[in-house]
Formats: C-alpha cells, sequence, structure tokens
C-alpha cells in the first residue's frame, strides 16, 4: 500500500469516528429532554382534580377542599368549601392565669363558604420540572358563624360573657360554653387568584395559590364590645393546595 494511500484510509477513519461521537453527544440531550417532557394531552386535556388546602388570609386562617373537573382544553370548573376564622383587626391579647385571652372579646367569628367558578390554565408546564400557571375566578355563598367568648369573674366567682361590669375578669373560658348560642349571619363572596403547580407527576397536585378576595355579611360580625365591627371584609390570601388527579 503506498503511504498516500494509507494516509487518505486512515484520514477517513478517523472522520467517521468524529462523526460517530458527534451524533451520540447530540442524541443525549434528545435523550435527557424526552426524559423531562410531560404527555400534554393527558395532562391539560383529560385530568379531574382533588386537592384540600391550607391557608392564611387578612383575618385569619383557612382550611378547605376543592374538585376541579375538566371542561374544554385548559379550562376547568371548581368547587369549593372552605372553613375560615375572622379576627378583628382590633384584637390584642393578653396573658392570664388561664391562658391568653382577647379583652373586650364578644364572639368568635367564622364563615364556611361554598364556592364555584372557573380555572383557566394560561402556561402550561413544559417538563417535570416547570410550573404550570393558572387563573381562578369564584363566587359564592359565605355563612357567618358567632360563637360567643365566656370568661372566668373572680368577684363573684362565675362564668359569664363579656359586659362592662367592674368584676374582674381574669381568664376565658372553655370554648364549649357558648355552643348553644351560635348565630349565622348570611353573606357572599368573590375571589380571583394565581396558582402555581408545581408538582412532579401526573398523578399528583401540589401547588401555591395566592389571591385577593371580598366577602360581604348581612351585618356587622359582632366580634368585639366596641363598635369597631364590619360587615364588609376585603382580603388577601395565599393556599397550599395538594391533592390527587382523578381519572375521568
Amino acid at each position: 500500500m503506498k503511504p498516500q494511500e494509507f494516509n487518505t484510509k486512515f484520514l477517513h477513519f478517523h472522520i467517521r469516528r468524529i462523526l460517530q461521537s458527534i451524533l451520540v453527544l447530540c442524541s443525549i440531550p434528545i435523550y435527557i429532554c424526552a426524559q423531562g417532557e410531560i404527555d400534554t394531552e393527558q395532562k391539560v386535556l383529560y385530568r379531574n382534580e382533588l386537592t384540600g388546602s391550607i391557608g392564611l388570609h387578612s383575618y385569619g386562617l383557612a382550611c378547605g377542599a376543592r374538585y376541579a373537573k375538566h371542561v374544554y382544553r385548559l379550562k376547568k370548573t371548581v368547587y369549593d368549601i372552605q372553613w375560615i376564622s375572622i379576627h378583628n383587626p382590633k384584637e390584642i391579647k393578653l396573658s392570664t392565669p388561664t391562658g391568653r385571652m382577647v379583652y373586650g372579646k364578644l364572639n368568635n367569628a367564622y364563615a364556611l363558604t361554598f364556592a364555584i367558578g372557573t380555572q383557566t390554565e394560561k402556561f402550561s408546564k413544559l417538563d417535570k420540572s416547570s410550573v404550570a400557571i393558572s387563573f381562578i375566578y369564584n363566587t359564592g355563598i359565605a355563612l357567618g358563624i358567632e360563637k360567643p367568648v365566656y370568661y372566668y369573674i373572680k368577684y363573684p366567682d362565675v362564668i359569664e360573657r363579656f359586659n362592662t361590669s367592674n368584676h374582674t375578669k381574669y381568664g376565658k373560658a372553655p370554648f364549649i360554653y357558648g355552643i348553644d348560642e351560635i348565630r349565622l349571619i348570611p353573606g357572599i363572596f368573590i375571589t380571583s387568584s394565581a396558582q402555581f403547580e408545581f408538582s412532579k407527576t401526573d398523578k399528583d397536585v401540589k401547588s401555591l395559590e395566592f389571591g385577593a378576595g371580598i366577602y360581604a355579611f348581612a351585618r356587622k360580625l359582632d366580634i368585639m364590645y366596641s363598635n369597631e365591627n364590619n360587615w364588609l371584609y376585603p382580603t388577601l390570601f395565599i393556599n397550599y393546595r395538594i391533592g390527587k388527579v382523578l381519572k375521568q
């Protein structure tokens, strides 16, 4: 074999090896991306969701449940139920021999809410490490609940509701006192929120929800003895939501 011929074959051999190496290297990112992909049709178009939530809002705490039913493409109808606590911004907690109490508080206030709304996914997940962003609009009824607060009175040694007497109040009585005096106040509300869903699998739902809303009741909620009570409650809120994707 001539030297020139040998050099040409040697060069062709190495060029082939280099091209093969380049093809292998180029195929690695494609394989990795494929591993992170999500079946968009199954993920977006054919999923109902059942989730529970805990959260904070401007006046207290909240917990609830939501069923989101797929309607069309990126849209769902949502059904919500929530239990929320409502505190007066003027509340000041004091330490007493029987625990902490709010002086001048007439009632513990809560609301049980039932809502229906829409959820629209604006930004879908591109892979398992990304985030889906949805916008949710809800409206419904809010059932306000007032549960009287009772206090231990030192002189005389009795348990009674708050009043402006000179009797020394030295602690809050157990929650069970006043259960039979609960009052219900009808109301309505509307909320708007953005939800960021970041679960790693198509079978689970994990999300953070940030939003704002307004609650209106038929009358003021009698939380404090003073006149600084309200019937209208604008609020900001954040919810952590976790649940499962349901098969249709």
